[in-house]
């Protein structure tokens, strides 16, 4: 088995004995041009979060739309608030859990005066 030196050796050898032809056929730097253009883009960071970029502004819109018909399915009936948000204008705090509370704090004073 020739070693690999050996084989280009011998190429390099036949090749120079190929008689020289100085013609460069038609369109050659076109295609070549055309090769190179059609060559994908190096995978550099910047190329990188270029197309995260352009895959993140295409999905604003299916994004949007999710979130305006949740908004509408979660929120069916009618609103409580001025606003149209329930809750909101509304007094949050029942007057029952007030006097609960109050009787609690009560309560717990009382015992500690009894002491």
């Amino acid at each position: 088995m020739k070693n690999s030196n050996d084989i280009l050796d011998q190429m390099l050898a036949e090749t120079r004995q190929l008689p020289a032809d100085d013609r460069v056929p038609f369109a050659f730097e076109k295609r070549i041009m055309a090769h190179i253009h059609d060559a994908p883009e190096a995978t550099t960071a910047a190329a990188l979060l270029d197309q995260w970029s352009r895959m993140l502004w295409r999905a604003v819109l299916p994004c949007a739309a999710v979130m305006v018909l949740a908004a509408v399915l979660l929120n069916p009936g009618e609103t409580n608030g001025p606003t149209g948000n329930p809750g909101v204008g509304v007094a949050t705090t029942e007057p029952a859990a007030e006097d609960d509370l109050d009787s609690i704090v009560h309560h717990a004073f009382e015992a500690k005066s009894d002491k």
